[in-house]
């Protein structure tokens, strides 16, 4: 058996490099073809050297790098759909409590859901049973000059079918 070597030489790591940007397909010989190195001598350079553990560190660390960097784009992407979503639900409730949008709390309720799914955890003001099945939401809409608010109960069921929300409305119980 030959003898391991001690040292990496500047040529024997080039020999590495491309060894290793040969990807899945790479092999002694073709490494062979493209050095004009003899295979045996690359056998005892990738042994001496340890090239298939450095291989694997560098894949396992491109792999992790390609994560991180999916994971990153994905976080901005939710956040970016995080702030669209709130920026409609807010349009819509103004426009609610300006009168502008009769009826179109099933939109609102959408929009809620959509958040909540972005968000993956639920929402920290709903309670945990409200006897719907599923959960709800109060919204206060503030006083536009014709009435004294409204608080909104927006019931979201939680059974998969896309049921219809359930909306009680009622003045905002004043202050003193």
């Amino acid at each position: 058996m030959s003898r391991l070597l001690k040292a990496e030489q500047p040529h024997q790591l080039k020999a590495f490099e491309s060894y290793f940007a040969m990807g899945e397909g790479r092999s002694f010989p073709r490494l062979a073809a493209e050095t004009g190195i003899n295979p045996h001598t690359l056998k005892l350079w990738s042994r001496s050297f340890h090239w298939r553990s450095r291989i694997a560190e560098r894949d396992t660390e491109v792999v992790r790098q390609a994560s991180e960097r999916t994971m990153s784009d994905a976080v901005a992407e939710t956040e970016r759909n995080l702030k669209m979503v709130r920026m409609a639900k807010m349009r819509l409730i103004k426009d609610i409590a300006e009168g502008k949008a009769k009826g179109a709390f099933g939109d609102l309720v959408k929009l809620i859901q959509l958040e909540r799914e972005l968000l993956s955890r639920p929402d920290p003001m709903a309670p945990a049973d409200d006897g719907t099945g599923g959960s709800s939401v109060v919204i206060y809409l503030p006083d536009n000059g014709r009435d004294s608010g409204i608080a909104a109960r927006v019931a979201l069921p939680d059974d998969g079918r896309g049921s219809k929300a359930l909306v009680h409305a009622r003045p905002w119980p004043e202050t003193s």
